[in-house]
């Protein structure tokens, strides 16, 4: 188990350093038309095809899912890689995110769900809050003024 004190105390020295951090890559992305309303998103390695709503029986997410995913790949990414670096250990996480839009306004709420198997509720709890103050795209939401609603459940 953590030493409580000393990862609430590593948590607070990383986020009172996180300026001191080279600064995160850019993110570079390729938006080209396709057929339709669907567009390819890619970098030199990958690529996505994303469309409209009423094209969501074709196979691929919204713009609005991908926006979301963003989210839930970025917070288990980070809460896994937090626990790699205090623990040692590699949990199993699972994210389930439902992002609330408003025309005009934008991203205006989400709920997030993390469940974690392998680790104990303290630990996981701590790592939880880390992530938090740490996940770039979660710092980026919750300083968009959405509403965040959140739960953790370890398994």
């Amino acid at each position: 188990m953590l030493n409580t004190y000393k990862l609430v105390y590593l948590l607070n020295e990383k986020v009172e350093n996180l300026s001191e951090l080279p600064p995160l890559p850019p993110a570079k992305i390729l938006s080209k038309s396709s057929e339709g309303m669907i567009v390819f998103i890619s970098n030199p390695e990958f690529s996505i095809k994303v469309g409209e709503r009423n094209d969501k029986d074709r196979g691929f997410p919204t713009p609005l899912e991908v926006f979301v995913s963003s989210l839930a790949a970025c917070e288990t990414i980070t809460f896994k890689a937090i626990a790699k670096n205090m623990l040692n250990v590699i949990p199993e996480v699972s994210t389930e995110i439902d992002g609330n839009f408003e025309w005009g306004k934008g991203l205006r709420s989400v709920n997030i769900l993390m469940k974690v198997k392998g680790l104990k509720e303290e630990d996981a709890n701590i790592i939880f809050e880390m992530t938090k103050n740490t996940c770039p795209v979660y710092v980026t939401v919750k300083n968009s003024g959405a509403e965040i609603k959140e739960k953790l459940i370890v398994e």
